[in-house]
């Protein structure tokens, strides 16, 4: 009898009948999983409420009943709710409740690669004094400069006070992968922009610029964390050849880690974007349109430059503004 009411009841909450599914399933008690059910059945109160717990509950019901379309429909209001929700977690710095509702999405809009760069921020946040990067033996200058550190990998400005106005930025210097140019170096940390975090690389990583972007975003996610801070958003900058791995870096950053890249800065493109076989493709291209980054390429003059990156990103959607 209890499994005919448990089927039943599961029949109308597939078709949308919320009501009908709760007083089936309500009889039923502890029966399999009919209190995720009867979650699932208040989905829309949990939903204007903004009810993290009874949504999470919700969403664990109504995966349970399968591909039903009309669940599915149901699914993707809740995931995009709880994922709002996470966001404004994460920016709060209250990452055990965004991982929780990472866990619960899976993969949905990269969940699960925000999930890793949450635990890994947690960890980081908890290491004792003589595992941080920003601690006392790391001050660069510090006579002169007040808020910069360094380490083998990279140089790191940190905002007087840190908080939900910061931005994060990330810079890919010039050369072929060679040592970043102090005179330059010190240019940028004497004037940092307010309330910015910044990620200097002293190196650029030309010749494996995946990579390089993962050890900028891992370097950054482990600053912020040891400042309370979870970056969703960059700006990313690059000199001359360092122009290349900071386009690159969108897409890197998109794919293996589920942060958005709002802009790029391309500081006079090193032989004027003639080294074709560094510049997007067609398809990373349209990579960065979806993801909408805005291109702004601050040039040197015009005369003799490689025009066809430019058009190929303009032609698949992209904004490029030229200076």
């Amino acid at each position: 009898q209890a499994e005919e009411v448990y089927q039943e009841g599961k029949q109308f909450l597939m078709t949308g009948d919320c009501e009908g599914a709760r007083q089936l399933l309500a009889s039923l008690g502890s029966y399999k999983d009919t209190a995720a059910l009867l979650a699932a059945c208040g989905w829309q109160e949990a939903l204007a409420h903004e009810d993290t717990e009874a949504l999470l509950e919700a969403h664990r019901g109504f995966q349970s009943l399968g591909q039903n379309s009309a669940c599915q429909d149901i699914i993707k209001q809740i995931s995009e709710r709880l994922f709002t929700q996470a966001e404004e977690l994460a920016a709060a710095f209250k990452l055990e409740e965004a991982c929780t509702i990472w866990e619960e999405l899976g993969s949905y809009e990269g969940s699960a690669l925000l999930l890793r760069r949450g635990q890994r921020a947690l960890d980081w946040a908890a290491a004792p004094e003589e595992q941080r990067l920003l601690k006392s033996a790391n001050r660069y200058l510090s006579k002169s400069l007040e808020n910069v550190y360094v380490c083998e990998e990279a140089y790191f400005v940190i905002p007087e006070e840190c908080g939900s106005e910061t931005r994060f930025f990330i810079y890919y210097p010039g050369g072929r992968d060679e040592e970043m140019s102090v005179d330059y170096l010190l240019y940028d940390m004497m004037n940092p922009s307010p309330d910015t975090m910044a990620i200097f690389l002293r190196q650029n990583g030309l010749n494996n610029m995946r990579e390089k972007t993962g050890q900028a975003i891992d370097l950054l996610d482990r600053v912020a964390a040891e400042c309370g801070l979870f970056a969703q958003e960059i700006v990313v900058a690059g000199s001359s050849l360092g122009a290349y791995p900071a386009m690159h870096s969108v897409v890197y950053s998109d794919e293996d880690y589920g942060i958005r890249t709002d802009c790029v800065l391309s500081l006079d493109a090193g032989s004027d974007w003639m080294e074709d076989w560094l510049l997007l493709s067609e398809e990373d291209c349209r990579k960065t349109a979806r993801i909408g980054t805005a291109f702004y390429l601050f040039e040197s003059p015009w005369v003799g430059m490689n025009r066809e990156g430019i058009c190929r990103m303009v032609n698949t959607g992209n904004t490029v503004t030229m200076v």
